[in-house]
């Protein structure tokens, strides 16, 4: 009987326990509510801040593909508009209105030629006399206008501006510069009307705000009151405005400096929550009782068979649990197995797609990591980016018979097969990684004189057409030295690439390189003057040296667009670290926000540490180590790549942040002391360890993981590229 008793106690536990915890929760659904809706509103305004800043970067990209028009460019440096000038000019103006066309977002679009005072836009031309006309069409005052386009500096910029209505809208202004970044040429300008692209947010609860600097540029007097209330704080919040309680939520743009906003009325959500909640509450009231009264009759329905289950068991002897047989424990095993294999192979592709996405978003801009990347490629090493496009791939013999709802699981596996191909053939000899960008293969692969571009790309790519019966287009970006300048080469490949597939354009298969910019690789120009440097920094002639610096001030680091100045003073601030060690936090400040002045007085008095240790009473110091305290110090880099290999995160960045130095800094100076780069030293304590465990007996898969490799085949080719043989080859051979 005691046993029945514990019996009708767990049926009412398990009856009564889900019911009063969902009496605690309906208790608690307002606080649960208003979460969940603060949750949707969020998302809401992601939403909102997302389709705003496609547009705006569509814009963006559309302005730099015309920015390399050659009828545009061929204005740009006019004076005087001649006859043929004129004709040209009908050109530009049925190029912009096919803008217009395609990019529905916008309303009108223009381009102003700073040197012959003429503006162009998608309907008509207007001479300098008259240019105020056409910011009269548009509603805008002409002074507004025309300080909108003579104040941006940078190679882009997205303002506001208000017409004389009232009606917002957003300027995307995209300046071409004179070759040495002096003066601007041209501007390419877009509207986006905000209203136009607001106003389906906007609801009889809801409504849409922007704000720029804490100044609102679009909304009600009731988003006025909430911009004050936030007093420069925006940061998603509950307000109460009017004596109405609100829901505040706020996205930053990726794009400019313009805040999103979205005001939602808490009160209209929960006028029907507590007669919801009273509802609830009564129904669980009646199962609360309905429980009870089931868990009494079903304990006495199972009492009478459990009874008789005990007796049977307790005239049994008991037991030990165990397999019934040799075959069920091997189904266990082998379930097991299977098990872990899934699992195993989860996590790589969980890894794999990490990898991808965060080499992706660095070569986007949308992240200035490059930890990530430095795992495949060697700061310092040249290296390009690859650009792969199939041409018309559903036009293939893979998809004859393909219905249509299989056509994006066909084509993912078509893309997969193009990129085995490309990795065995581009990166089984040196380092580098392949990854999906949008719908297009990239590589990022180690420059050497062995790549014989185009050459050994055009031997991939013949390779992939035959196999898989396809039409594949290449474009291959300049030259990189460090790895900061991947997003730079990405931009240049992508605008190649979509230039190709402009206007409904066909897109030729082949190989294309990104041309390079007249003054690019100039001996006078800003490279040859940075080599002109290193090289007597090097040599210690000091006087030399500080010719070059000044040069460098002089002519390249002042009179140009802001984000050159200070992607060239980071650079520069590198080139120093390396000659004067412990001045790495030089780097920090440099990037920290800041005017150009205050950077270049850093640089300034970097570079003089630099002169005062290599003058003529300080003969017998060394700028860089000395060698028993440089190769003491590839030491301690060893040591941690043997205590860290296994790690498959483990990159020259992590090194870099152990030992406080920049990323550059550490390639250089330990390539000075080992006579390799970094990424080589951790493929070789792969590689050693995996011939350990591979002589023990242990497979390749197991040897790879084991060694810090996302997968086997990167071993393989790790163990081709600095053995001469396969991981198979080597184990045959011992």
């Amino acid at each position: 009987m005691k046993l029945y008793r514990h019996l009708l106690a767990s049926y009412l536990l398990v009856c009564l326990i889900p019911f009063l915890l969902s009496l605690f929760t309906t208790l608690r659904l307002e606080q649960n509510i208003q979460n969940t809706i603060l949750s949707d509103k969020e998302s809401i305004a992601e939403n909102i801040r997302w389709e705003i800043d496609q547009k705006l970067e569509s814009a963006i990209r559309t302005a730099g593909i015309l920015a390399n028009d050659s009828t545009i460019l061929s204005l740009t440096n006019v004076y005087t508009f001649s006859d043929a000038q004129s004709i040209s000019q009908q050109d530009v103006i049925k190029l912009l209105n096919q803008t217009v066309e395609q990019q529905q977002s916008l309303t009108h679009t223009f381009v102003y030629f700073f040197r012959s005072g003429r503006l162009i836009s998608n309907l008509r031309g207007y001479s300098e006399p008259i240019v105020d006309t056409y910011a009269k069409s548009l509603s805008i005052p002409y002074s507004v206008f025309n300080s909108l386009l003579q104040s941006s500096n940078d190679l882009y910029a997205v303002q506001p501006v208000m017409d004389t209505h009232g009606t917002p809208y957003l300027l995307v202004t995209y300046n071409l510069f004179s070759g040495d970044y002096r003066s601007k040429l041209a501007c390419i300008g877009f509207l986006l009307r905000i209203p136009q692209n607001l106003v389906q947010w906007d609801d009889e609860n809801s409504e849409v705000f922007l704000v720029q600097d804490g100044v609102k540029i679009y909304g009600s007097s009731l988003a006025t009151q909430a911009i004050r209330q936030l007093s420069g704080n925006l940061q998603s919040s509950r307000l109460t405005l009017e004596g109405e309680s609100y829901i505040c939520s706020l996205q930053k743009s990726t794009q400019c400096t313009i805040y999103y906003g979205l005001l939602t009325k808490q009160s209209e959500y929960y006028a029907s929550v507590r007669l919801l909640q009273q509802q609830i509450i009564f129904e669980i009231a009646i199962y609360i009782l309905f429980s009870i009264l089931a868990a009494v009759f079903f304990s006495r329905r199972t009492w009478s068979p459990f009874q008789k289950i005990i007796n049977f068991v307790g005239s049994r002897r008991k037991e030990e649990a165990g397999f019934e047989s040799f075959d069920s424990v091997q189904r266990a095993i082998q379930s097991l197995a299977e098990e872990k294999d899934l699992l195993e192979n989860r996590l790589l592709q969980s890894h794999q797609q990490n990898c991808a996405r965060y080499i992706s978003r660095y070569l986007l801009g949308f992240s200035s990591d490059s930890s990530t990347l430095s795992q495949y490629i060697e700061d310092g090493q040249p290296y390009r980016l690859l650009l792969f496009s199939l041409i018309k791939p559903e036009g293939s013999e893979f998809f004859a018979n393909v219905p249509q709802n299989r056509y994006a699981e066909t084509l993912e596996m078509l893309y997969f097969a193009v990129r085995n191909i490309l990795e065995e053939i581009l990166l089984e000899n040196r380092n580098g990684v392949s990854v999906m960008v949008e719908d297009c293969v990239v590589l990022a692969v180690q420059d050497t004189p062995s790549l014989g571009i185009p050459e050994e790309i055009a031997l991939a790519v013949h390779t992939a057409e035959q196999a898989l019966s396809l039409s594949i287009a290449c474009y291959i970006s300049p030259v990189c030295y460090h790895l900061s300048e991947g997003p730079v080469a990405w931009n240049q490949v992508q605008g190649l690439y979509r230039e190709t597939g402009f206007w409904q354009k066909e897109r030729q298969p082949g190989i294309w390189q990104v041309p390079l910019s007249e003054d690019s690789y100039a001996e006078d120009g800003y490279p040859g003057r940075i080599r002109a440097l290193s090289l007597h920094l090097t040599e210690q002639n000091i006087p030399q040296a500080k010719a070059d610096f000044e040069e460098i001030l002089r002519h390249d680091l002042q009179g140009q667009p802001a984000e050159l100045i200070r992607y060239r003073l980071i650079g520069m601030t590198e080139l120093l670290a390396a000659y004067l060690p412990g001045s790495e936090d030089y780097l920090q400040k440099v990037m920290t926000p800041g005017p150009a002045e205050e950077k270049r007085q850093l640089l300034q008095e970097q570079f003089e540490k630099i002169c005062a240790v290599c003058a003529p009473e300080n003969e017998g110091s060394e700028v860089v180590p000395s060698p028993d305290k440089n190769a003491q110090w590839a030491v301690t880099v060893r040591q941690y790549i043997q205590d860290n290999y296994e790690n498959p995160s483990l990159n020259a960045s992590m090194i870099a942040d152990h030992l406080g130095l920049s990323l550059s800094t550490l390639s250089r100076r330990y390539k000075s002391a080992a006579g390799h780069g970094v990424l080589d030293e951790i493929h070789l304590t792969r590689i050693q360890k995996a011939k350990e465990l591979l002589q023990r007996g242990m497979t390749v898969r197991a040897a790879a993981e084991q060694t810090g490799y996302i997968e086997s085949r990167a071993m393989i080719r790790a163990f081709k590229r600095y053995e001469g043989i396969t991981p198979g080859q080597y184990v045959g051979k011992e």
